[in-house]
């Protein structure tokens, strides 16, 4: 009966440590997508105009990312004063040891899009007044722009 105990405990050990590596690993992907996310949708307005950063588009990308605890390995968000949509796009490193010895290193490459026209042509409040979040940029890469109230009709 012993041996079987002893199996038993063995096996939910095992199984424990499997989890507490697979959950490192989740946490470290998230880290490293949450980096690079950051890093994109910060570097890309300042592609345009500073907007009160205290650099470039690629220091503001890299003060981001090194918040979120990764390294900035590339950032290509060229400034440009035009009034065309532009896309930054930002990869990032993140290491993890899993379970204390295995050394991963995740890498996550993210874009966000900015389209400086909409910050003249979207109003950011309703004339009856309910406030409406319009990002000029694509924080989820879909293709359009994303607002959290849908466009009324004024009359």
């Amino acid at each position: 009966m012993s041996v079987f105990v002893a199996a038993a405990l063995m096996v939910g050990f095992l199984l424990i440590v499997a989890l507490v590596g697979i959950g490192q690993f989740v946490i470290a992907r998230e880290r490293v997508v949450a980096a690079a996310e950051a890093g994109a949708l910060a570097a890309a307005p300042v592609t345009f105009r500073s907007f009160g950063a205290a650099g470039t588009a690629a220091a503001e990308a890299d003060r981001l990312v090194r918040a979120n605890g990764a390294v900035l390995l590339r950032c290509d968000c060229s400034h440009s004063p035009q009034y065309e949509p532009r896309t930054a796009t930002v990869t990032t490193r993140f290491t993890v040891a899993i379970l204390g010895f295995q050394r991963v290193d995740l890498e996550y490459t993210a874009a966000a899009e900015f389209r400086p026209v909409d910050l003249i042509s979207r109003p950011a409040r309703n004339l009856i007044g309910d406030l409406r979040v319009s990002l000029p940029f694509d924080p989820i890469g879909t293709g359009a722009s994303v607002s959290h109230l849908p466009d009324r009709p004024t009359s």
